[in-house]
Order: C-alpha cells, then structure tokens, then sequence
C-alpha cells in the first residue's frame, strides 16, 4: 500500500508501532549566542490580529508598535512580543522589517515568540476539557500553556516554562523552553503547531527581569469564544505579576471576558503604554485571538490597482491548505461558528459593476449593491475553494434595463465608457481563524464504511490509528465511469477529520509485472468529512477538494453520509474476536497496491484490493466472505464501473463484472497470505502480506 515519506506519518502506520512522544527537552538549551532572523512570508501574505471587531493586518500592527513608541519620544529599553492565534508567525518578518536595519525604529532590541507559522493554525483545548469542573479549568492553548501554567493544570502535569518550568530568564530561551514543551509542539504526539522564536538588535540578551528595570505591559484578547482564550489571557497576566517586583510594572489586561477586546482598545493600549516608556523600561505586548491571514492581489504584483476594468478579467491567486485545514477545522468543532471569508476591495470607481458576475474558481460571489461604501466586503462559500491556484474572475455586463430591446440571448457587454470597475486594493481574507482542538468526539466504533445510500456504488473506508489520526480511502469513479480510489493520512478535529495530501495513485499494471516504481501518486487535493455522534442517526457530511488542475474533477460535497459497516460498537466492545486482524495489509513488494480488510462482528471479512489493471489504470476490486478458523474465502470479488464522479451520479449505471476468487490465511496478527485466481484475465499468484495499520481500539494479544 502507500508508505507514507514523513516519519511520523509512517511511525502510525507501520504494524506492532504506536505513537510515542519524544522527551521533552527542558533543560538543554543554552541561552541563545546569537539573534534568530524570522523567514519571509510570500510576496503578498499577510498575517492579521483578530479583534471583536474586526482585525489588524500583521504590517499595520508592527507599525503601529514602533509609531507609538517613536510619537513619544523613542525611548525604550527593548520591546517583547507575544502572538497565541493562527496564522501568528507572520508578524516575526514585521518585527524585523520595523525594528531592524533601514526600519524606522532601527536599533532597538526585540524579541518575540508565536504558537504558529505563518501559514498554519495553532492548537487548544476544547470548552469540555476546560470546563470550571474539571481539574484541567486553567488550561488555555497550547504554546501559551506551555509558558504560564502552573503545576498540575497542564495536560502533561507539567509547569509552564515561567510557572517553575526551567526558566533562565533569558526570554528567547525560555521561548525556545516553550516551544519544546509545547503539548501538540515539535516533540508532541502527534506534532502539530510549530511554534516560531525570533530576535533582534541583540534581542537574543534581553531578560524577563532586570535590574531597576521597569515594565510596560499589554495583555489582550480578542475574538473570545471558548474558554482556553480567557484562561490565556488570564494566565498571562499572573506569570506577569509573578515573574516582575512589585512596583515595577503596568499591566494593561483587555478581552478576559466574551466577546473579547476591540481593534480600537488594542491600538488605545500600546499608545498608553508606549506614552510610559523610558529608557529603562521594557514594552511587552501579548495578543491571544483567533487570527487569520489575508493575500493582497496588488502588493503581489498584479497590474490591477487603479486600472479601469471593462473586459473579462481573471486573476490568479494560490489559496495554502492551512486556510482550508482551518476552515473545515474550525466547522467541525463548532457546527455554529462557520468560517467567513470573502474578498475586499476598495472602489474608486464604479459604474454598472454591481451588476457584473464576480467569481472564484467559477462559483459566484455576490457583490454588494446599492452601497456608497468604496470598501466592498464580498464573502464565498469556504467549501467551494479549491487548495492550490484559484482565479477571481470580474465579468462585466450591463443592467437589464440598459439592454435594448431585441437583443440576442447570451451576456450583454458594456461598450467603452458605457461602465467600468476601479480599485485601489484588492485583497482575499480566510477570515477569522480559531485554534482547531486537540480532543475529538471520535470513538473506535467509527472505523468502518460510510456511505450516502443514493450513491450506492462508492464510499469510503475510514481507519480511525488514535485519538488523532486516521487513513481514508475513498472508491469512486473518474469522470468516464471508470474505477478510481484515493487515500491519505487524516488530522482528527474536533467532530471530524481533515487530509491535507489526499492521493490518487496509478501507473502501476497488475500482477508479476507490477513494479512500485511504476506508482504516480497524482494529488489529488484535499478531503475533510464531519462524523456525527458515535451511533447517533444524523448524517455525517464529505467534502472533497481536488486542485483546479484536474479541471475534469468537480468540487464535491454531500450532507447524507452514513455509517454502514463497523467493527466495534460505540463502547469499544461487541466485536469478533479476531477483529483486530481488521485494518490495511499489503505485499512489500507491491507496495503502492494493498487490501482493506474489515472483520464484522458476526465473522463476515469484507475485503477491498486497491490495485490496478492491465493498462496501469486504477481498479478495485471488493467482496466478503465468512471467517473460518485463521482464513476467510471470498468466492466472488467483483469489479465495478459505469456512474461519473460527482453531482451526475447514478447508482443505476453500475455494471459489476466477477472478477475472480481470493483466499486470505492469517499467522497471527502481523502476517497473512493472500492467493488470487481471476476469472477476468487477471491470473492467479499469490502475495506475503504484512500489516500496515492497526485500528484504534482493536489491538492484537497474540
């Protein structure tokens, strides 16, 4: 089967191997020699603050910082940023960029840490773990924990790095302190967020604690809808006052309760803080939100920016996975809280345009008319965006009371001076992103076939490693009615799970010819899936993302899936006992090709081989049978095709052919051998399989 390139990836995989966290290393990092230089974000990527109310683009925030200290007189001993959201990575090259060489606060010391890069979501406890009955009330997320919890609160029982964790004062190390104790960190099971540290101007010296030192603090809070956002701003401020005497600071604590702090309390803050600075006194500046990132169209180099648009235009624009991760994240752990993004532009001129067709990737947009406001909000539906290259497409068109009468059918074009479309920026927001969950709703009793009983024919098969992780493999059909399968390795989140590499193998042809170099894992986008409650009758829903490259294969979504084949029930019990031999198995040397194999309570095998044909095209081929003993015999696996991908399916045009006969002995829980004979010009031989994933909650005694 596939053999994952990432090593923690396969560490999940491979049989008789479990997800093992690596030792933390809290005492072995030396106070750093030297400044650390933040990455770059891309030409036009940007980072933004969450507020109540809106939010703060990354370079407005940073430039804000150093005006406000400039405004009152420049003076301050070093500045120290802290960023708990997504996306939050990318305000590190706005630090250097203000504060470093040719910036306009040149010069003085800054050091800052965030729970995220610039392009990926940052990790939390959900309201149920936090709840004020528990012992785990004072967790917040998971980077900020890992600074200010106190003993016993965090989820690995162990303090935040200020709270008794091997502090140095010294605040880059202790950032870096941090990042390794960080529980979904570089060392946690599984990682998750990657935490980022930078310095500047010497920053690399610059201690929590000095000497007749002084501190200007600012705590805040913004877009606050869970309790892990409260308890970080919360514990924030109390390492604060721990770590700093008395008498010697200013804490300035905004958004510890809901809904959170506005943009204009954000900016009102540093400015009081700053109007306080001394050349003694340290500026801290601390942010928790939800946050997000943004992509401008015109600071990325498209020639768009106050040119008169009257003809069809389309713009490119590369959307990252992270905000698609995020998306479906975010609505799997709060069906309420659905994601919002959408595109900004600011008009100068507008003339018929609000009657124009707007679109991305070919699904509209709708405009807003009759507004005077030149700043135009035009949101889209998340789950209609491909991951890669997207096109926003403006088509100009004119009123129907402007078309003359007897005009033929089709889209009437405004002629020169008839109309037109002027803008001075145009930019794409993922929105508000919150931290996606570490927990999730997902039992054991879950791993098994889904499918919507009106697209009888295709499904998926849904291999739940842990409480983090699973494998997918969905069988369909490619547009021309031929047998097609994908699979990829999935985040769990929340009520659901998300594949960021969802693959589509092939190449390969079947049988003694079949050689791995021959497999072409084609990417195939993205697929996420909501689960309901385990046993609960409500449908579960599927989105799949291919990338616009695969310009034949449609963005596909469906709100009726259902649960059809499980080999525990929701408790855990209730199973065969020997369905731990349940899971994916494949022959080493045919690795790129394996069989699904499902062993039901009642002793029924359901097996499906992912395989390819004679030609090197995608096949499967599927039947059951019942256990005997140590093997199973299926008489009748058969092959199907005839329905098309996507929203045209029809059960009705399957054509099942018997494809041949296989026979699966098992020597315990690791090995098996498969012997085939096909009656459909495939052969016979045989495959030495060995496991390769084992389901959670159905491990193996022998």
């Amino acid at each position: 089967m596939y053999e994952p390139n990432d090593e923690v990836e396969r560490s999940r995989l491979a049989p008789g191997r479990c997800l093992v966290g690596a030792t933390l290393l809290l005492a072995t990092i030396a106070v750093p020699a030297m400044d650390i230089t933040p990455s770059d974000q891309k030409p036009g990527s940007h980072s933004t603050v969450a507020t109540s109310d809106g939010s703060i683009r990354d370079d407005e925030l940073i430039d804000h910082i150093c005006d406000s200290i400039k405004a009152h007189g420049g003076q301050v001993k070093d500045v120290k940023l802290m960023v708990n959201s997504c996306y939050g990575g990318g305000l590190l090259d706005d630090m250097q960029r203000a504060f470093g060489p040719g910036g306009a606060c040149a010069g003085i010391p800054w050091v800052a840490g965030t729970a995220s890069s610039a392009d990926e979501s940052a990790w939390g406890w959900s309201d149920d773990v936090v709840d004020a009955n528990t012992p785990n009330f004072q967790l917040g997320s998971h980077w900020t924990n890992a600074l200010t919890q106190p003993a016993g609160a965090n989820a690995n029982n162990m303090p935040g790095v200020l709270r008794g964790g091997s502090a140095s004062n010294n605040v880059l190390g202790d950032m870096q302190r941090a990042r390794n104790r960080d529980f979904r960190g570089p060392n946690g099971t599984p990682q998750r967020e990657h935490p980022q540290v930078a310095s500047g101007n010497g920053g690399h010296d610059i201690m929590w604690t000095m000497a007749n030192g002084k501190h200007e603090a600012v705590v805040f809070g913004g877009a606050q809808t869970d309790k892990r956002h409260i308890n970080n701003v919360n514990n924030m401020e109390r390492v604060l006052e721990e770590t700093w005497p008395d008498g010697t600071y200013n804490i300035q604590k905004l958004g510890h309760t809901m809904p959170g702090a506005t943009r204009q309390e954000l900016l009102n803050a540093i400015d009081t803080a700053a109007s306080r600075l001394d050349a003694n006194t340290q500026l801290v500046v601390y942010i928790d939100d939800h946050g997000g990132s943004s992509f401008d169209l015109v600071e990325a180099g498209a020639a768009i920016a106050d040119a008169l648009i009257e003809e069809d235009t389309q713009l490119q624009v590369e959307i990252p996975r992270s905000w698609l991760t995020n998306w479906y994240g975010n609505y799997f752990a709060s069906r309420s809280e659905y994601p919002s993004p959408g595109l900004w532009m600011d008009v100068t001129f507008c003339e018929y345009c609000d009657y124009w067709d707007y679109r991305l990737s070919g699904e509209p947009m709708v405009f807003p008319m009759g507004s005077s406001d030149p700043l135009k909000w035009i949101p889209f539906d998340f789950y209609r965006v491909r991951p890669g290259m997207n096109y926003v497409e403006i088509y100009p068109s004119l009123p129907p009371s402007s078309v003359a009468a007897g005009t033929p059918p089709g889209k009437p074009v405004p002629q020169a001076g008839e109309g037109g479309l002027r803008f001075s920026s145009m930019e794409l927001f993922s929105g508000r992103a919150n931290e996606l969950q570490s927990d999730t709703t997902l039992q054991p009793g879950q791993s098994g076939a889904w499918y919507n009983g009106l697209r009888d024919g295709e499904g998926l098969y849904v291999e739940l490693l842990d409480e983090h992780s699973a494998v997918v493999y969905m069988f369909t059909y490619d547009p021309d009615g031929n047998p097609a399968w994908m699979l990829g390795v999935a985040k769990l989140v929340g009520e659901g799970f998300v594949i960021e590499e969802l693959l589509k193998p092939e190449g390969a042809t079947f049988g003694d010819a079949y050689d791995p170099a021959d497999v072409n894992y084609v990417d195939f986008g993205m697929l996420a899936m909501h689960l309901p409650d385990c046993g609960a009758q409500n449908p579960a829903s599927l989105f799949i993302l291919p990338p616009m490259e695969l310009a034949d294969w449609a963005v596909f979504n469906d709100f009726g899936y259902a649960q059809l084949t499980s080999m525990l029930n929701c408790s855990g019990g209730g199973g065969h006992v020997n369905h731990p031999w349940s899971g994916s198995w494949y022959d080493p040397a045919h690795n790129g090709e394996g069989i699904i194999l499902q062993v039901l309570p009642d002793g029924t095998v359901v097996a499906t081989w992912f395989t390819y044909d004679n030609n090197g095209e995608q096949m499967w081929v599927t039947g059951s049978g019942m256990l005997n003993g140590n093997s199973v015999e299926i008489d009748q696996m058969v092959v199907v095709q005839g329905p098309t991908w996507g929203p045209a399916y029809d059960p009705g045009a399957r054509s099942v052919s018997n494809w041949g006969s296989v026979r699966i002995s098992f020597d315990g829980c690791g090995a098996a051998t498969l012997e085939y004979d096909s009656t459909l010009g495939f052969g016979s031989g045989r495959w030495d399989m060995q496991r390769l994933t084992a389901l959670w909650g159905m491990a193996c005694t022998e």
